[in-house]
């Protein structure tokens, strides 16, 4: 009778202890076990467990439809294949879990001298330095009346097997349960004492969950286990918390089943812990930024009437005008053509905004940002192990050597790289240690330039929040902040540069890992910017070739600046753009070469005038101004988007980079539809036009062409002849009648 008695109070005890793995966010098991209590009413001490722990992408899961976050379900430590077939598709690879045996598991059988009554109740063994990191009193009250936190004694008198082991105080489940709870409530620095308590104390880890999310552990010697999730693969942004696991354990009742619980020992356990999964994001945009240095009237580098500075007042630049005196821009016009965010006109940006593509001349400054939302992190298992951009540079792009790197709470800020709002920022100071990113710049003989941006192990503890014992803490990390990689590049005044529809890309990958070795994921975006130019062919209509004192002069009627630029060779017809001036005397003067060819290269998209201020002599000027007006191919380019966990137990499901919309490059002239042609097979490149002088009247004054003159000289005698004659006898008539 008493047997029995104790071997029920024991299975009761065991199945309180079960609940123990309720801290697993995990869920409810069916199955069966063929031992039962009926026919095994103790612990088998010759066998041993095994552990099976199947790890499930929740997030994608839950996004896709088939898990619902609101599941109250638990674990019941036995296998349950209508779950693990539902939840196949999101199977998670690369996840590691590390074990350490925290103790025995002992009855406790106490007998009270005075009363005669015998307490028993299952304990379990509890390292002094956990039960410290647990919250554990270890004040040993074999009475149990002491505080809920009081140690069991389990060497006192009238305790029916003593347990001396050193180092080790014993716990009831509920206690432990309760200061797991506790622990856990506080934050992650409970997740990670627990994380560094297995790690440092001989903690062994399973192998990496494999492609179905599986890791198996047998032969596990009986007793308690502390779990932890110790590394994850680049999306897991949530780890599951430590939890603790008795083998063997009573069975559960499995929710809405008609299986009773606490009727057998589960020596092969089953866990389904959930973890959230979730990614960084990607985004390259460029803006024109020549003249960004400006203050705010606009004095930069003797342009002070070239609208560049985002923060230019319209005030400043109201009466902005051509060479003509004509006035250019009304406040709505300068907000847009700034791109300051103030005015929207359906899809267009502003050349002076941040956007997948932008116009830019041959010599401009332009502004690069990448903006990448960091990913969640809350726990040392969670923290970044890699984070590194790969940058490239076309040919006709020249690196300027001023990487930085801001980080931002706020999307609106990042977005726009207002660097006065920044949380942070990072600079390469080039002393040994101390940087928190590191810049390579390599090009190739093609001239082609690839930077890339990594993320020193100063960098990704401060990224981290990693503090001085090597812990980390989200609060002090960077986690979800936005990060901002910002440079500049110059667009080359040569023939590096690309003209037309094919642009100069700038395209760039964002490779990041977390703590599982070898799981790495990326994302790609690029950005465009389009250059143009001009091809005159300059003819004479009588088939001269006189075209050495012919000249043009170029004016940017957008922005309100003349054109500089240079000569390939003398007499070459071939002109980079590489400036802007507004003092006409500074401005490139352009001539055709021998054959009457002459192509300005290195054009932004605007509008302009073009205007021949010298021909040959014996030959008419054009009577006026030709209006160019270039819009600039644009394009809205989708970065790529990080998918989530699949079959495969790697990324799925990824949306790959892609160009959304494009609107093509135009060109009018004098407000006629005109046609822009290729240049080096790269369509729509050049403006095509022909400039044709015809003779001037001219008025010989020698030779037998004198007769002219004679002639003229006589019409004019005539009509003074005619003039006195009628006014002689109209002034006779006035005195007749006098």
């Amino acid at each position: 009778m008493k047997k029995k008695l104790m071997s029920r109070i024991l299975a009761g005890a065991l199945a309180a202890a079960l609940t123990l793995t309720s801290m697993i966010p995990a869920f409810a098991a069916n199955g069966s076990e063929t031992a039962n209590l009926a026919n095994s009413n103790i612990i088998d001490t010759s066998k041993t467990g095994i552990l099976t722990i199947t790890k499930y992408d929740m997030t994608a899961a839950e996004i896709a439809g088939d898990y619902d976050a609101g599941d109250t379900s638990r674990a019941t430590g036995e296998q349950d294949t209508a779950l693990e077939s539902k939840l196949s598709d999101y199977a998670m690879e690369g996840v590691v879990f590390t074990y350490l045996k925290a103790g025995d598991i002992e009855q406790y059988s106490y007998t009270d001298s005075v009363t005669g009554e015998t307490t028993l109740k299952v304990v379990y063994e509890i390292p002094t330095g956990l039960a410290a990191i647990l919250g554990l009193d270890d004040a040993e009250d074999s009475l149990g009346d002491g505080t809920a936190n009081d140690a069991v004694d389990m060497t006192a008198d009238g305790v029916a097997e003593k347990c001396t082991t050193a180092g080790v105080l014993h716990y009831t489940s509920d206690q432990i349960n309760t200061a797991l709870a506790e622990l856990l409530a506080g934050g992650t620095a409970g997740k990670n004492a627990l994380e560094d308590y297995v790690n440092g104390n001989g903690g062994t880890a399973m192998a990496e969950t494999d492609t179905y999310g599986q890791t198996t552990k047998s032969d596990l010697s009986l007793g308690l286990y502390l779990i932890v999730e110790t590394s994850v693969p680049e999306n897991v942004t949530d780890t599951v918390n430590p939890f603790f696991v008795s083998v063997p354990m009573t069975n559960l009742q499995a929710d809405g089943s008609q299986t009773e619980g606490g009727e057998y020992w589960l020596y092969s356990l089953y866990v389904y812990p959930k973890n959230e999964t979730g990614n960084p994001t990607l985004d390259k945009m460029v803006r024109n930024a020549t003249g960004n240095a400006a203050d705010t009237a606009g004095n930069s580098e003797d342009m002070s009437n070239i609208v560049t500075n985002l923060e230019d007042e319209y005030a400043t630049y109201g009466t902005l005008t051509d060479q003509n005196g004509d006035i250019l821009v009304n406040e709505t016009d300068f907000a847009l053509r700034r791109g300051d965010g103030t005015y929207t006109a359906g899809d267009a940006v502003g050349e002076y905004q941040y956007a997948s593509t932008t116009t830019a001349s041959a010599g401009d400054v332009l502004d690069y940002i990448l903006v990448s939302n960091l990913p969640h992190i809350t726990s040392n298992a969670t923290t970044l192990r890699q984070y590194s951009f790969e940058d490239v540079l076309s040919a006709g792009l020249t690196y300027n050597g001023d990487m930085k790197i801001a980080f931002y709470e706020s999307a609106t800020d990042a977005n726009i790289n207002n660097t006065e709002n920044a949380e942070k920022i990072w600079t390469i100071s080039g002393v040994a240690g101390t940087d928190c990113f590191s810049v390579t710049s390599n090009t190739d003989v093609n001239g082609v330039t690839t930077l890339t941006v990594t993320m020193t192990e100063a960098g990704l503890n401060e990224i981290n929040g990693v503090d001085a014992n090597g812990d980390t803490v989200p609060a002090n990390s960077y986690s979800d902040m936005y990060m901002v990689v910002y440079y500049s590049a110059t667009v080359n005044a040569d023939d590096t540069t690309v003209l037309g529809d094919n642009g100069n890309t700038n395209e760039v990958t964002l490779t990041w890992a977390r703590t599982s070795s070898g799981y790495t994921d990326t994302l790609e975006d690029k950005s465009v910017v389009y250059v143009y130019g001009i091809d005159l062919t300059k003819q004479f209509a009588d088939g001269s070739t006189d075209f050495a004192d012919v000249e043009f002069l170029l004016y940017n009627l957008t922005d309100g600046y003349y054109v500089k630029a240079t000569e390939t060779s003398s007499g070459s017809g071939i002109y980079y753009v590489d400036g802007k001036t507004t003092d006409v005397a500074e401005a490139a003067i352009f001539t055709p070469n021998s054959n009457g060819y002459c192509k300005v290269l290195g054009l932004e998209g605007d509008s302009y005038s073009l205007t021949e201020t010298k021909t040959a002599d014996g030959y008419n000027l054009l009577d006026g101004e030709m209006v160019i007006v270039i819009n600039a191919k644009s394009q809205s380019i989708q970065a790529a988007i990080a998918g989530y966990t699949g079959a495969d137990g790697q990324q799925t499901g990824k949306t790959e980079m892609s160009v959304l919309s494009t609107t093509a490059a135009a060109v009018s002239v004098d407000g006629e539809t005109s046609t822009l042609v290729e240049s080096n097979g790269s369509e729509h490149a050049l403006v095509k036009l022909l400039v044709v002088n015809t003779q001037a009247f001219v008025l010989p004054i020698t030779g037998g062409a004198g007769l002219y003159a004679v002639t003229i000289i006589g019409v004019i005698a005539i009509a003074a002849g005619l003039f006195f004659f009628f006014g002689h006898k109209n002034q006779k008539k006035e005195e007749q009648v006098r």
